[in-house]
């Protein structure tokens, strides 16, 4: 941790992260502008609540701003452009609105066919391994929503 604090003790890294989270950038776009590690960003999160809370503000604050540059080119008078109403609800209610590929499986759908073959599994192997089984299956999983969590990291 000791990284993160040295990394951000430098003036004005903290307020240009802010900056550029307030225009609409990702964490994984200010970390690259910052020139520092992923890892580094986050240890500073988790030691500073002030930057930590100034950060879920700044988030917030580009998400409206971009919310409002849509949907007024969405419902301006003169042309209003539907494809900018429609790429929201893509974006929003993508459950809904996106166009889903039929290739690509859900994570609910993902966790019930893990459940049946783990059942699967168990109702086939001696009562003895079960736990050994059920050990090894919860270690893909975890690995399964760790790489899920590093991919979603830059969002």
């Amino acid at each position: 941790m000791a990284g993160a604090s040295v990394f951000f003790a430098v003036p004005g890294r903290r307020e240009q992260a802010i900056r550029l989270l307030k225009s609409g950038s990702s964490r994984l776009d200010v970390v690259r502008s910052l020139k520092c590690a992923y890892a580094t960003f986050l240890s500073e999160l988790r030691r500073n609540p002030e930057f930590r809370a100034n950060v879920l503000q700044a988030e917030t604050a580009g998400k409206q701003r971009m919310v409002r540059t849509i949907m007024r080119a969405a419902t301006r008078k003169r042309n209003p452009d539907w494809k900018a109403a429609a790429w929201f609800l893509e974006r929003k209610y993508w459950r809904e609105y996106s166009r889903h590929n039929p290739d690509v499986i859900t994570a609910d759908q993902l966790s019930a066919s893990i459940g049946r073959v783990v059942a699967a599994i168990l109702a086939s192997v001696p009562k003895a391994y079960h736990e050994a089984v059920q050990t090894k299956i919860n270690e893909i999983v975890r690995g399964l929503k760790h790489e899920r969590e590093s991919r979603n990291a830059g969002e």
